[in-house]
């Protein structure tokens, strides 16, 4: 009885129990969970005290101290932080981070997130979106892992414009092994490159294949390491190479950082097999293909470049300076500069012409040639307005054209708002001395110049021999003195052209013996034709003089008889006139007999005519009879006319011009003195020395001299600041 009842009672409080949990359990379980939140309460309010017992106002400002030394930049930081329970995983979400120095942002990253595993600290994941530095954009997915080192593992579309690196969260090492950049909508790609940075070697390298449009280079960057480069150190030293076949671009030296605020130096050597190639993708054309050198010493801040060691050397011209250029609102430029062979035909596409035949060269000009030149030619005002400058340059031998070299060309040049100086030009020229001075003013848009030249002792015998010729004439003995002025203004080259003013005269000084000069300058066959002095007495002269003399005025040059050749057996005269502004000129080569056999004289009193535009005059002979024979033309009738594309650009330079008076040609017997005493010119005719160039070189020596004075002034401050700078 007693076993049964202890059973019930059992049975009954187990059901008793049951019902009440059933009854009660909503309630049961909010009491629990009021249980638990006061425990997770309890456990923050216990880490506050405790994190309240650090000081972070220290550790913030260590941490400052670290990214002040190893950045130098100002940072901004701007995001939310959220907290992944499921993963217990933090996430950083960074909306912008800007990193900028005083002028402009460095750096800029858009919506960056930072995770990590809290159980695993050292693994994580870095996401940036967007990054912006300097100016080149790109997209970045950046993994971080605890492992030292691994490869990219993929390289998207250039599309997409992003990529991913995996590298060490420990920061010793980073690869690249593919990358595509983008820089002002040219795409660059750089395929099995490799970049790393060895924090431990303390070096950063970047070398590889690049393939830009259709060329492939091989590039090769060093370095120190990241830490150092981002330190406070003022410089160091960085090797640049870039490759393609034979052509390499080679630079070293210490780059100051920031680039700003800094003395930096680099070495440049450049080398190519063909500058042709090299230059035509900016634009510049016209060279030949010719190996080109560079190679200099430069060191630059941020308002200052110079240059020393500097040698260029493109075919067979060189150029070597040194110099500097201060940057401020209008730069300044000073350059030294010295070439021992300038060969403007080989540089350039002349030489090629120079060396086909005459038709070929008549055929050129005539397809290439505009016959309105100046027209359309503007002054690049905005140019010589925008820096100042002072150079010095000297040329042992210019070779202008590929026959005539020009030596010891020694020239300098001053540039202040605009206003351009010329103190001095000296150069030798066929055993003789030429000084020149020059001035011009392009400060208002327009153009306004004066020029000077005055030669002496000038070999015409050596010109000849130069340009080609045969001995014609002794070159001991034909010295001549060569004079010049001209003055004018214009916004365009036709309008300067048509406002000349100015005078120039040519003369030799002594008595000389020419040999077969009138076969050189006239043709052989020319000669024997009217001339029957030449059959039986030989065709050598003995020549009194060679003179010339011109006068412009308002763009027309003229002058009676304006050029003369005088002998014992037969006198040249070349006259007519040439309009500068309308491009247009009418000359006159006249051959008359003055000893032997005159036979139809009349028929050939105007023997050569040249009329026409001044690049591509018309060339004709008045002698029927001539023309049926077909004759041999000499140079002055022929050559010179096809190869400089007429007569007239001698013409225009010596003063061949002025109308043909037939009855004034056959009583004169002093041709010499005549274009001397031409009345379109004002001259003393008892000195021939003394001619309104001197006067007007005077004149402009005083302008100059008192314009150079201001420009050294300038020049010495200029120089101070460099020196000032260079110190800090």
């Amino acid at each position: 009885m007693v076993r049964r009842k202890k059973t019930f009672n059992k049975l009954k409080f187990i059901v008793f129990l049951g019902k009440l949990l059933a009854k009660k359990s909503v309630v049961i379980f909010s009491y629990l969970i009021r249980f638990l939140f006061v425990i997770f309460i309890a456990g923050i309010i216990s880490i506050f005290i405790f994190f309240s017992t650090i000081d972070f106002n220290s550790y913030k400002q260590i941490l400052e101290n670290k990214i002040t030394n190893l950045v130098g930049y100002q940072t901004k930081i701007n995001g939310i932080i959220e907290l992944d329970i499921k993963h217990f995983q933090p996430v950083i979400e960074v909306k912008k981070i800007n990193l900028s120095n005083k002028k402009n942002d460095f750096l800029k990253i858009k919506r960056a997130f930072l995770s990590f595993d809290i159980l695993s600290f050292f693994r994580g994941k870095i996401k940036i979106n967007e990054l912006f530095l300097d100016k080149v954009f790109l997209n970045l997915d950046v993994k971080c892992e605890k492992k030292i080192i691994e490869n990219i593992k993929k390289i998207k579309t250039k599309k997409e414009k992003d990529f991913n690196i995996t590298m060490s969260s420990l920061a010793k090492k980073i690869e690249i092994n593919e990358l595509t950049l983008i820089l002002k909508k040219k795409n660059y790609f750089f395929e099995k490159t490799r970049f790393s940075f060895d924090a431990i070697e303390k070096k950063t390298e970047l070398k590889g294949r690049v393939r830009y449009k259709k060329g492939e280079y091989y590039l090769s960057i060093k370095t120190e390491g990241l830490q150092k480069i981002l330190s406070r150190k003022k410089t160091y030293p960085i090797k640049f190479s870039l490759k393609k076949g034979k052509n390499r671009l080679d630079i070293s030296g210490e780059i100051g950082y920031p680039l700003s605020g800094f003395l930096s130096s680099l070495r440049i050597d450049f080398f190519t097999q063909n500058i042709k190639k090299v230059l035509s993708p900016f634009g510049i054309d016209g060279l030949y293909n010719h190996t080109a050198k560079i190679s200099g010493d430069f060191n630059f801040s941020d308002n200052f470049l110079r240059f020393s060691n500097t040698k260029i050397k493109v075919g067979n011209s060189d150029l070597a300076g040194e110099g500097f250029v201060i940057f401020n609102k209008k730069p300044f430029v000073r350059l030294k500069l010295s070439s021992k062979l300038f060969d403007i035909p080989m540089l350039f596409e002349t030489e090629e012409i120079a060396g086909k035949n005459s038709k070929k060269i008549e055929a050129y000009i005539k397809e290439k040639r505009d016959p309105k030149a100046f027209i359309g030619v503007r002054f690049p005002s905005k140019t010589f307005n925008f820096f100042n400058a002072d150079i010095d340059l000297k040329i042992k031998k210019l070779k202008a054209m590929s026959t005539m070299p020009i030596p010891d060309i020694a020239l300098k040049v001053s540039l202040i708002n605009g206003k351009a100086i010329v103190p001095s030009l000296t150069t030798t020229y066929a055993g003789g001395k030429i000084k020149a001075r020059g001035f011009g003013d392009i400060s208002t848009g327009k153009l306004k110049t004066e020029l000077g030249i005055i030669g002496e002792n000038i070999s015409i015998g050596d010109i000849i021999l130069m340009s080609g010729g045969r001995k014609v004439l002794n070159s001991d003995t034909s010295l001549a003195n060569v004079e010049g002025y001209l003055k004018g203004e214009g916004r365009t080259l036709a309008e300067l052209m048509a406002s000349l003013n100015g005078i120039g005269k040519a003369y030799t000084q002594k008595k000389t013996r020419g040999y077969n000069v009138t076969s050189y300058f006239l043709g052989q066959d020319l000669i024997t034709t009217f001339v029957d002095e030449f059959k039986s007495n030989g065709k050598d002269l003995d020549i009194n003089c060679i003179a010339g003399h011109i006068k412009i005025k308002n763009g027309i040059a003229k002058s009676e008889k304006g050029l003369a050749l005088e002998s014992d057996k037969i006198n040249i005269i070349v006259e007519g006139k040439v309009d500068l502004g309308k491009e247009h000129t009418d000359v006159s080569m006249v051959s008359i007999p003055t000893s032997g056999l005159r036979l139809g004289l009349s028929d050939f009193l105007s023997l050569v005519k040249i009329k026409g535009a001044m690049a591509l005059p018309s060339f004709t002979i008045s002698s029927s009879k001539l023309l049926e024979k077909g004759v041999e033309l000499g140079i002055a009738t022929g050559a010179v006319a096809i190869l400089t594309g007429g007569i007239s650009l001698l013409a225009t330079g010596l003063g061949f011009l002025g109308k043909t008076w037939i009855d004034a040609i056959l009583q004169d017997k002093h041709p010499c003195q005549s274009a001397l005493n031409s009345k379109y010119v004002d001259n003393d005719s008892e000195n021939p020395s003394k001619t309104p160039v001197v006067g007007k070189m005077i004149i402009l020596d005083r302008k100059l001299k008192k314009s150079f004075s201001q420009h050294k002034a300038v020049l010495k401050s200029k120089l101070n600041q460099l020196k000032r700078k260079i110190k800090k």
